[in-house]
């Protein structure tokens, strides 16, 4: 796998994307749970799983970032990976994860999903975050993300595509 490669310690980025990464896959396995079990790549702080159905399940979005390697990433992409509510809340949980990029989307995340956000003090950090193309996120979570007070680092917000208002 991958993952458990010794080969591989000053890899900093992984990219492995659009696959919809299956047992036979590269990763040895599905995405997040070969990235949770895996021993190597101590030096990972870039993770790009984006359209890789990682949260059609659920749990995957959830074992993934309590995997002990995911406290020290610092981008994030899980962008078309039918991630819900659930998953955003479990990166809501996970305090060690002090992420400076995160990508949601294109998933199905609603305004739940933006005040979790918006109410994660270990996100103070987050300087991009990408919520686009979720349909469900609307006024109420792009107002939670406004009035976050630990939101105060971010430079980028992409709401493309959900259902903000003009206003």
């Amino acid at each position: 796998c991958l993952c458990d490669s010794p080969h591989l310690t000053a890899l900093r980025g992984l990219a492995v994307t659009g696959g919809g990464l299956a047992p036979d896959d590269r990763l040895g396995g599905d995405a997040s749970g070969a990235f949770a079990g895996a021993s190597g790549l101590p030096a990972l702080t870039d993770l790009d799983l984006r359209r890789n159905r990682i949260g059609g399940h659920d749990h995957g979005t959830r074992d993934l970032v309590f995997a002990p390697r995911a406290a020290r990433l610092r981008r994030l992409n899980l962008a078309d990976n039918a991630v819900t509510d659930f998953g955003v809340e479990a990166i809501r949980r996970r305090t060690e994860m002090r992420l400076t990029h995160l990508d949601v989307s294109h998933n199905r995340i609603t305004d739940r999903s933006a005040a979790a956000l918006a109410a994660a003090e270990h996100l103070a950090d987050l300087e991009e975050l990408n919520l686009g193309g979720n349909r469900g996120i609307g006024d109420p979570g792009a107002n939670a993300l406004a009035d976050s007070p630990h939101l105060g680092d971010l430079r980028r917000l992409d709401l493309t595509g959900t259902s903000v208002g003009p206003g």
